[in-house]
Parts: structure tokens; sequence; C-alpha cells
């Protein structure tokens, strides 16, 4: 209360009442961000340590909505070797119910010390992305991560069905240790970049190389492909793959001993193929609403993202 009755006395207003991001205007946003910038400053004055001004920050948002999600926890406050912080706004619960395939993507450079910034995100018919529950850890661990995870789907009393991210070893590690009856499905932009990648390093005929990207681009994204035409397409693969010993074991390592995860013909047709969905959100508050900053201060990434970007997200979805 004591905090509520501050911001009232510095004309700062309940975030959920301002105007969504999208859709004020010039002098609007110039409001929103002026008062944002001096609720900001006026908690760091307290303290100058980013981390301890987070600690404080966190407090007041307890007292102020005791139903959110939000942790934060940092063994160092000047050089932290373990950080964890997530958050998610109860107003989201009931969105967060309805969800069938839950999307997950890490943003890199937004904080210092390699801190990564996770998003889970949905879609929903009249919605391209909207993010659900936001979480930083440090270092990137499968147990950092998978601790970030529990804490919201408990949180959120909800089972996660399916899930898709990148082809990254931690977040699979921590989605299966997590939940070990979700179906996870990688994206197929980042099978094709990764395979590529791969691919290049290796003196393959052009005729070669363009029969295995063809191949490989349609068992990810073939949509009307059948599960019994992987095995022949995979065989082929192979049969070319072969001419290098070591690509066709990592043929056989990476992609065919994992191809539930991320072949098309091996999904719902109604569930996504790539994790663009995520992504786009990520950018979208990386670039614009924090504005391309690089290595930002943590105390103020928490403080403009509670209190201005989740909710300006709440705003426009009750629009729809």
């Amino acid at each position: 209360m004591a905090q509520i009755e501050c911001d009232k006395k510095l004309d700062l207003d309940d975030p959920l009442n301002r105007p969504s991001f999208l859709n004020a205007s010039s002098d609007q946003m110039k409001t929103i961000q002026e008062k944002g910038n001096k609720k900001i400053k006026g908690i760091q004055k307290y303290d100058g340590n980013q981390f301890k001004s987070t600690q404080l920050f966190k407090g007041i948002k307890e007292q102020e909505s005791p139903k959110d999600l939000i942790y934060f926890d940092v063994d160092n406050y000047n050089k932290p070797k373990k950080l964890i912080f997530y958050y998610a706004s109860f107003k989201f619960l009931d969105i967060i119910k309805i969800v069938k395939e839950h999307f997950i993507d890490a943003t890199h450079s937004l904080l210092e010390f390699k801190m990564l910034f996770y998003m889970i995100s949905a879609k929903f018919p009249n919605t391209h992305a909207f993010p659900i529950c936001q979480f930083v850890v440090y270092p990137n661990t499968s147990e950092n991560i998978a601790f970030c995870l529990k804490a919201f789907f408990n949180w959120a009393k909800v089972k996660p069905k399916y899930f898709m991210s990148d082809c990254a070893q931690e977040i699979e590690n921590a989605i299966i240790n997590s939940f070990p009856e979700v179906i996870l499905h990688w994206c197929a932009v980042h099978v094709m970049r990764a395979f590529r990648k791969n691919l290049k390093d290796y003196a393959f005929e052009s005729s070669d190389k363009l029969i295995l990207d063809t191949k490989m681009n349609y068992l990810a994204y073939g949509r009307n492909g059948k599960k019994e035409w992987i095995e022949p397409t995979f065989k082929k693969i192979l049969e070319i793959a072969e001419k290098f010993p070591e690509f066709s074991k990592y043929i056989q390592n990476q992609w065919i001993s994992n191809q539930e995860r991320w072949t098309a013909a091996e999904r719902d047709e109604n569930l996504a193929l790539t994790n663009n969905i995520s992504e786009s959100i990520n950018k979208k508050i990386k670039y614009y609403y924090f504005g391309g900053t690089i290595f930002m201060r943590f105390d103020r990434f928490v403080m403009k993202l509670i209190d201005f970007i989740v909710p300006s997200f709440f705003t426009e979805f009750l629009k729809i």
C-alpha cells in the first residue's frame, strides 16, 4: 500500500490502465516512458547496485500483486555466479489454461554477464504470438531452465502437452526432464540452419549438396508427407552422405535418431513447424520495447518488463 501511495504522489499510475504501446500516440508514449523512468530512478536511488534494487522492486511487486508469479535470486551482488529470475502475471491465468502448444526461445546480448532472457509464448486464433512467462538464467544450464519451467507450470496448474524449441540441448533436457510425457518438437528453420552449417564443411559435389538439402527440407517442412516415406528418404540421404563417413555419422546421430522431434510427418497437422511464434515476440521486445539496448542494467530490464511490457501485451489482447 505504501508503494501505491508513493506512486500516486509521483503521478505513476497503474500500468494496466496505461494505453498499449502499440496504439499510444507519440505524446502518450513519451509520458509513459517518463513516468517509468521516474519510478526506476526512484528505486535505484535507494541502492545503486542493480541486483539489490531488483530485490527491492521484487518486494514492492509482491505487495502490489501477491497473486503474480515472481522470483529473483542471485548469489553475489557484485559478480554473480548464479542468477535466476522469472515472472508471470496472474491476469494471464485464464489464457494460459487454454494453451495447446508452448513455444520457448532465448534472447542473447540484452543483459550483462551473458545472461539469457527466455520467453514462453503461445499462439491464439487472433494473435501471432503472446508472452505468458519470462525468465532469466545464469549460467544457461538445463537445471536452471528446468527450475523456471517447473515453477511456472506448477503455479499455473497446467501440464504442458506440446513444446516447440530450437535444437539447443539445454532446452531439450530441461523440458524432457521436467515433463517426461511432453511432446517436444524442433523448429524446422533451426533444423535446416544447423544441417546447412554442417553440410558446407564437406566437399560434396554441388549436385549432391542440392539433393541432400532438398531431401532434408522436405522432411522438415513437408506437410503432405507420410511417415512411411521417412525411412526411404533417409536411405537416399545416407547413400550420398556415406561419401564422408563423419558426415554420415552426424546425420544418423543428430537427425535420424531424433526424427520424431523435427520431421513434419511425425507431428499433428495442427501443430506449428517453426518457432517463429516465440522468436518474433523476442525480437519485438528486444529491438522495439528495449530499443535494441545491449547489456542493460538488470534492474531496469526487470522494472520495464513487469511494469510496461507485459501489461501492454495484456491490454492489446483484451481488445481482440
